[in-house]
């Protein structure tokens, strides 16, 4: 049986560490980087590689504005990323994957030889035997990995990729604050007091809750990952809520930071941020948490979207606009896979059997090849291999 990491969080592990250093004030995003670098250092028991690339409209490497790792073979900067081939074929694989949370064990058993080789290559130079890799937007055209390296091969649970996939999230809306200028909306005092608040900002309802449950996470942030989900990565969709201190005592600032819409100008700025939210989460429960409403509301949002391009399946909408916004993230897929069969494929992917799938997902091996004959049905495939080839052709096209 295939070893499996242990926790890549250490006993003491603040993850909310990570998500202050993100969010507090940078001179540059060299400056940045390295906060964030050090935050998760200190977070994660592997070493740590955190960088940043700029590409062109075409998936072509521009720049590389910092690389910060405790790694001495990738100190040299970006020199060893170039002499190591970041292509377009490479760029759009590794940048842009399925999902924010990948880790190089699954991408690999989905990569066809040559990709192999590049990762291989990475991975030798560097001494990496498997790596956690969050992988962030926070704009068109720039892209940001953080990655923590594991002795061992590395099995995600599903209860570990939500968390940190929100981690990311929170990283990713920082980041976004630090690109663009700040447009200050509201302020609300230690008491709860509304300092400031401008004609256009949420209600004052909507803002102390975003308080309450920023400090809801901070009396739980000894609580591992837990503590991340009760605050979330933005509020009603467009602000981002900040502790930040005044003189002795914590004030909270919530900045405009809209997420990247893409021009559906039939929609609804809401309805575009779900469908943008839903393409990358994978589930609703993520893509509620990165836009800080309800499921209820981001199925609401999806399901009026879908109606008013005259499609009947959340699938359809997400496939439509994965085609007319020409996402590199999008998989533009020829088939439609169910959350659970996504799940299933991508386990399929780092070559787990049914009965290992079953103990990972609390499910019957029955139900697992079900699930696994289904998927096997839908991609035409013969054989369990050739099911991860086929489907990962289809995202690529």
């Amino acid at each position: 049986m295939r070893k499996r990491q242990a926790s890549s969080v250490r006993a003491e592990g603040d993850w909310l560490r990570v998500v202050d250093a993100a969010y507090g004030s940078a001179t540059d995003l060299a400056a940045w980087g390295n906060a964030v670098f050090t935050a998760m250092d200190q977070v994660f028991s592997g070493d740590v590689i955190v960088h940043m690339i700029r590409h062109s409209e075409d998936c072509r490497l521009t720049e590389i504005p910092f690389i910060a790792t405790n790694i001495e073979s990738l100190r040299v900067g970006s020199s060893f990323f170039e002499e190591n081939g970041i292509t377009r074929d490479t760029l759009r694989a590794f940048y842009y994957p399925r999902t924010i949370v990948e880790t190089h064990g699954g991408m690999r058993a989905r990569f066809d030889r040559n990709l192999r080789s590049v990762l291989d290559n990475f991975r030798d130079k560097s001494g990496i035997v498997d790596a956690i890799g969050i992988v962030l937007h926070p704009e068109p055209g720039a892209a940001v990995i953080l990655q923590t390296v594991t002795d061992a091969p590395v099995l995600l649970h599903p209860d570990e990729r939500r968390r940190l996939t929100w981690l990311g999230l929170h990283i990713e809306a920082a980041l976004r604050l630090q690109l663009r200028p700040q447009a200050l909306k509201a302020v609300v005092g230690p008491s709860g007091q509304l300092e400031h608040h401008e004609p256009d900002a949420p209600p004052k309802a909507v803002l102390h809750q975003a308080v309450e449950e920023l400090r809801a996470a901070r009396r739980q942030r000894r609580s591992g990952g837990d503590a991340l989900g009760l605050w979330r990565a933005l509020v009603a969709g467009e602000l981002s809520v900040v502790e930040r201190p005044i003189g002795t005592r914590p004030h909270y600032h919530f900045f405009e930071n809209a997420p990247h819409r893409q021009p559906f100008q039939v929609l609804s700025a809401g309805e575009q941020d779900a469908i943008a939210a839903i393409c990358r989460a994978q589930t609703n429960k993520s893509a509620a948490y990165e836009l800080g409403i309800s499921e209820g509301a981001l199925s609401l949002r999806l399901a009026a979207a879908a109606s008013k391009l005259g499609l009947s399946t959340r699938m359809e909408l997400v496939r439509i606009a994965a085609m007319l916004t020409r996402d590199p993230r999008a998989r533009f897929e020829h088939i439609a896979l169910t959350p659970s069969e996504e799940q299933v494929l991508e386990l399929v992917g780092q070559g787990l059997s049914n009965d290992q799938i079953a103990k990972i997902r609390l499910r019957s091996t029955r139900t697992i090849a079900n699930q696994v004959a289904s998927l096997l049905k839908k991609t035409k495939s013969a054989t369990r291999k050739a099911l991860v080839v086929k489907a990962e052709r289809f995202r690529h096209p």
